[in-house]
């Protein structure tokens, strides 16, 4: 008996609440819909994409510091610069090697961004230059082949390094009221 209760209470610890931690990798998510209609999601780790893409021959510490603290006007020239640079790296190529384009880019605001390095520089700082980990940002862009495809190749800028792409097309279904669906295939 006492090994039954025991074998449940190791059980139960088990199940005791964790906290969920957010892969630390640059991913992408690409969700195609009719006509040739694909959505891109980014998750980066930003502050490492700006320091290898604004000042990559400099120690990150130093890149934090000195971009934290930049006049407003020229870090948003930095910034611009730099997702220039991300949006002309960022590709799509379908078959037989046709390219298309990602529009509509949706980045941050520069103030937010500047915020951001300016807590992060603080924690190394306060941390004296030991590992922060900061929630990846989110960037999104669309993508308007204007016909169907079932099939493309994805290229980053060498600053993201390793990208996981996830990619899917949604299946839809109406489901009438007190009626089951039909089986929703994964």
């Amino acid at each position: 008996m006492k090994q039954w209760i025991a074998a449940v209470v190791l059980g139960l610890a088990g199940l005791a609440p964790c906290h969920a931690h957010e892969m630390e990798a640059n991913r992408a998510t690409l969700v195609l819909r009719d006509g040739g209609h694909l959505a891109l999601t980014l998750y980066l780790d930003y502050a490492a994409a700006l320091h290898q893409a604004l000042a990559p021959g400099r120690p990150f510490e130093e890149f934090m510091l000195t971009h934290a603290t930049m006049p407003a006007a020229q870090f948003q020239q930095a910034l611009d610069g730099a997702h220039r640079k991300f949006e002309q790296g960022t590709r799509a190529t379908l078959k037989a090697g046709l390219p298309v384009a990602f529009r509509g880019w949706q980045w941050p605001a520069a103030a937010q961004v500047q915020q951001k390095l300016r807590e992060r520089a603080m924690l190394l700082v306060r941390t004296q230059g030991g590992h922060s980990h900061e929630a990846p940002l989110e960037v999104r862009a669309e993508l308007a082949a204007g016909e169907d495809f079932h099939s493309l190749r994805m290229q980053f800028p060498a600053e993201f390094r390793d990208v996981l792409v996830v990619s899917y097309r949604p299946a839809q279904v109406w489901v009438k009221p007190d009626q089951a669906s039909p089986a929703v295939v994964f």
